[in-house]
């Protein structure tokens, strides 16, 4: 199938992976492969994801103890937990090398003339 795609200059959509899951997708035109599945496109739209790790202030409950003279300013009655949040980005590429091991998966993009 890829000989075909090669041949043809189909566009074809690529879904790629990092060490803890599905990374995105690109969408180019296939130019060349070796026997590994390393990918050169063209023209390339990515769509990709990104996890971010964002503050969340979460504010302090008083205590059942609580003595209200001694209370401290207000930043330090709040909690501030990291938490991660996936972040989707899309970027316009002209050439790319893809990597074989980073593949999931590849499919035409394009319908094929009858």
């Amino acid at each position: 199938a890829l000989r075909s795609w090669q041949q043809a200059r189909c566009r074809v959509r690529v879904d790629t992976r990092h060490a803890s899951g599905r990374r995105g997708s690109a969408v180019g035109t296939l130019v060349a492969y070796d026997r590994y599945m390393n990918l050169i496109l063209l023209d390339v739209l990515e769509n990709y994801t990104v996890l971010l790790k964002v503050p969340r202030v979460k504010p302090k409950l008083p205590g059942p103890y609580a003595d209200p003279q001694h209370q401290q300013s207000s930043t330090a009655q709040q909690q501030k937990r990291w938490v991660n949040k996936q972040d989707h980005r899309q970027r316009s590429l002209g050439q790319i090398f893809i990597k074989g091991d980073n593949i999931i998966s590849i499919s035409c993009c394009q319908p094929r003339a009858l």
